[in-house]
């Protein structure tokens, strides 16, 4: 089928989830050959597809939308780093969202309360509406208690909670963590 579109030298190719009927590792090896593909002959592709991992090895630039609305659109890194609302946070990868509120604003920054804790970052909204801190498993770092106060070091905050479960995946392995305030965290 990709031969076919392809003869024809198009100006934008569309795909419509073109790899979902595909085993996991057969999808990977495709992705790859699409992606190659697409890059050598320097055509315009529109991609469809609900995998994120797909949208993310893929693509320049991702539009994420939510009921026919154009909710965010960006780089790969920008939408998952910067994602602009906590349904994009949630829609590209996992996400917790955890409430916070600005205790105060100076120089486009923004200071905090974030689980017992101040932090100090970059101010997303000069309009002073309310914030939702969003973290990802992968940048969740897991200590034993070893009866010592945790430390937050740099721009990190300490958090203490108890192991809820965990699941063994290869090359990680997810925990589920609940937080003193009962807050469920999910750590890689």
């Amino acid at each position: 089928a990709l031969a076919r579109s392809i003869v024809i030298r198009p100006r934008v190719l569309l795909f419509d989830e073109p790899l979902s009927n595909l085993d996991a590792r057969l999808r990977d090896q495709m992705r790859s050959e699409l992606r190659r593909v697409q890059q050598q002959l320097g055509v315009t592709s529109v991609y469809v597809t609900h995998d994120q991992v797909e949208a993310m090895a893929m693509s320049d630039r991702i539009v994420v939308m939510s009921n026919g609305r154009v909710e965010q659109v960006g780089t790969p890194v920008d939408v998952y780093r910067r994602p602009v609302s906590l349904f994009v946070a949630d829609f590209i990868g996992k996400a917790i969202g955890l409430e916070c509120s600005p205790i105060r604003r100076s120089d486009g920054e923004v200071t905090l309360a974030l689980l017992d804790s101040e932090v100090t970052v970059a101010d997303p909204s000069e309009s002073g509406e309310p914030l939702t801190a969003v973290v990802r498993p992968e940048d969740l770092e897991v200590t034993p208690d070893d009866g010592s106060e945790p430390a937050a070091a740099g721009d990190s905050i300490a958090m203490t909670g108890w192991l809820r479960g965990s699941e063994f995946l290869g090359s990680e392995s997810r925990l589920r963590i609940e937080l003193t305030d009962g807050t469920l965290l999910e750590a890689v």
